[in-house]
């Protein structure tokens, strides 16, 4: 069997992308609900227009880039700057397109506007159930240095 490498296409922007992260996002929210081991129905509570208004705050400045192939978006990454701090707030690849270097891609455009906005440090969130993804961040010089506790609702 051959295997053909399909092309991909990054588009990037702002505000004006918010509204196609929604299907990835929404992959993203169920992947983080099937691999908490203590939160599962805590990232199925949240929706997208929760998470729009995040991406929407008006005291920082977002950028977005999508990955798309073939007439559909494959993959994202959400980057924000505000007072001095970078934070890649949201990645996602669909996964049937993982492992061809498109998250690596997508990182590394964000963390470059990130430093083009005279930003120096950054962070990012990982989540608990989702460890596989240190190993990924390692690669940008990104390491654990807290680990937050949150009191589980009864």
């Amino acid at each position: 069997m051959t295997t053909i490498k399909k092309s991909i296409n990054y588009i990037t922007g702002g505000v004006e992308l918010v509204d196609r992260l929604e299907p990835l996002w929404n992959k993203l929210r169920l992947l983080h609900s099937s691999c908490s081991v203590y939160f599962s129905d805590a990232f199925l509570s949240v929706s997208y227009n929760d998470r729009k208004v995040s991406f929407l705050d008006e005291n920082k400045k977002l950028f977005i880039i999508i990955a798309h192939c073939e007439g559909i978006d494959i993959g994202y990454c959400a980057a924000s700057v505000s007072s001095n701090k970078g934070e890649i707030e949201s990645i996602y690849i669909d996964e049937d397109y993982r492992g061809q270097k498109i998250g690596t891609e997508l990182t590394k455009q964000s963390l470059d506007w990130i430093a083009q906005n005279g930003v120096e440090n950054s962070e990012l969130y990982v989540a608990v159930g989702n460890e596989r993804a240190l190993k990924f961040y390692e690669q940008f010089d990104f390491y654990p240095r807290t680990i937050k506790l949150v009191r589980k609702p009864k």
